[in-house]
């Protein structure tokens, strides 16, 4: 019996170390917000896919610091706009996302979902810049 109590508990802690390994680690935090490993890990690929660059460790690598500075960038815009009510353009954004898949949306959600990327967090990303855009347009118009 306590053989197998002992081999349980050993199967249980590997299985435990698999399951957290997985999990988003927070890397960072920028006042309210949080930067995670998945997040970067988004970023990176995503902007491989907007450039049309092949997804790779080298291309990877390069992009790493950018991306976490982007990031960290992004979640002060984001604390910034919450004081203002900017509204979102859904006509823009649509646009852009027209622009960027060429005129093929689904496809390019499908290489979002083939790289197990969250293609919401690129939406985010996309309308929390067109925002920016807008308040800053609004302070030096």
């Amino acid at each position: 019996m306590k053989k197998i109590f002992i081999l349980f508990f050993i199967f249980f802690i590997s299985t435990t170390e698999n399951v957290l390994s997985k999990v988003n680690k927070i890397v960072v935090k920028v006042e309210n917000e949080i930067i995670t490993n998945y997040e970067i890990k988004n970023k990176i690929i995503s902007s491989l896919i907007v450039s049309g660059q092949e997804i790779n460790q080298v291309n990877i690598d390069s992009l790493k610091r950018s991306a976490f500075e982007n990031l960290i960038k992004l979640k002060l815009k984001k604390i910034e706009l919450a004081k203002f009510d900017i509204k979102s353009d859904k006509n823009q954004i649509n646009n852009y996302l027209i622009k960027v898949s060429s005129n093929d949306l689904d496809q390019f959600k499908k290489v979002f979902k083939n790289y197990n990327l969250d293609f919401n967090l690129f939406l985010e990303e996309i309308e929390t810049e067109f925002k920016w855009q807008k308040l800053i347009y609004i302070f030096y118009a």
